[in-house]
This record gives structure tokens, C-alpha cells and sequence, in this order.
């Protein structure tokens, strides 16, 4: 449970989705009437997790990661053509896009995954890479190459982080090769 409430995180984000919202708000009103119903929507939900502890989302990773993959699954059942893709569930009043919970989802289970292993080992990073190989594939065949981009770019970060080495690079380059 949370003891302190993160004003200043909360403030920026209130901040910078209002500038955003006046600058569509100028091209578009009609859109900006939409976005506000959206930003209000991810307002409720950043505080409303915001409350759970960190560790509850840890446990939780594995669970989150597996829906969101059965998700990217029945996207391509249930799933709107729209311009040679397929990346939108209709819900009806929305259009609903898993791969952009992928990136929450990746995050937390890489977070989990990197918890205990260090990516400095060669062994812990390959296996990092298999852990988002399933959401990367199922996103890069809608196609939407720019989720798949921010995806490994997570992955990439979070190992970075976690102890990943340019000689790894290196050699995942030359073994690509």
C-alpha cells in the first residue's frame, strides 16, 4: 500500500496531457472531446494502481503477460481489418489495442525476470529475449512494426540496466550473423 502520494508524477502527467489535449483541442474538437474521456479513463486507472505495492505487481507479471499474449491471439479471431492491418478489438463504444498493453506487460515481466538474474550473463539474457519473442512475433504479424520497435527497445533498456554488456551485443551480432 501506498504511504505517499507522488504529486510532483501526478502534477507532470496532468501537465502534459492537458498540453496535449489543447493541441489537439486546436486541429480537432471533436477528437479532443474523445481524448478527454480516454485521459480521464488512464487518470482513474494511474491512480487506482498507484495503490497496489510494487511487489503485488511482481507476482502478478507472469498472469498480466500471459493474458495479454491470449489477447494478441484472439485479435487475429475477433480483430478489425483497418488499412492492411489488424490491430484493433472493437469493445463497441472503443476500439481496444493489445499491443499497447504488450509494453506495460513487458515491462513488468522483464522487471520480474531481472529481479534475480543479472543480465550480464550471457545465459539470463537469451532467455530474456525468448520471454518477449511470443509478444514480438504475435505484434510484428498484425503488423505494427513501431510496437515491436518499442518493445525491444524496453527489452534493450531494461537489460541495460539489469547488466547487460556491448560486448553481448557483439557477439548476439555476430551470432546473428
Amino acid at each position: 500500500m501506498r504511504k505517499k502520494w507522488d504529486w510532483l508524477l501526478f502534477l507532470t502527467v496532468l501537465a502534459i496531457g492537458s498540453l496535449s489535449l489543447l493541441v489537439i483541442y486546436s486541429i480537432n474538437k471533436s477528437l479532443a472531446a474523445s481524448q478527454i474521456v480516454f485521459w480521464a479513463f488512464g487518470l482513474t486507472v494511474l491512480v487506482l494502481t498507484s495503490f497496489f505495492d510494487y511487489k503485488a505487481w511482481q507476482k502478478l507479471s507472469i498472469v498480466f503477460y500471459v493474458i495479454v499474449l491470449v489477447t494478441l491471439l484472439l485479435l487475429f479471431l475477433v480483430g478489425e481489418p483497418i488499412r492492411g492491418s489488424v490491430r484493433w478489438i472493437n469493445l463497441g463504444l472503443f476500439r481496444f489495442q493489445p499491443s499497447e498493453i504488450a509494453k506495460v506487460a513487458t515491462i513488468l515481466v522483464l522487471s520480474a525476470f531481472f529481479l534475480e538474474r543479472s543480465a550480464a550473463n550471457l545465459k539470463n539474457l537469451l532467455v530474456s529475449i525468448l520471454v518477449i519473442t511470443p509478444a514480438v512475433i504475435l505484434i510484428l504479424i498484425q503488423p505494427d512494426i513501431g510496437n515491436v520497435l518499442v518493445i525491444l527497445g524496453i527489452w534493450f533498456g531494461m537489460s541495460f540496466a539489469s547488466g547487460f554488456r556491448l560486448k553481448h551485443l557483439v557477439f548476439l551480432t555476430l551470432f546473428y550473423h
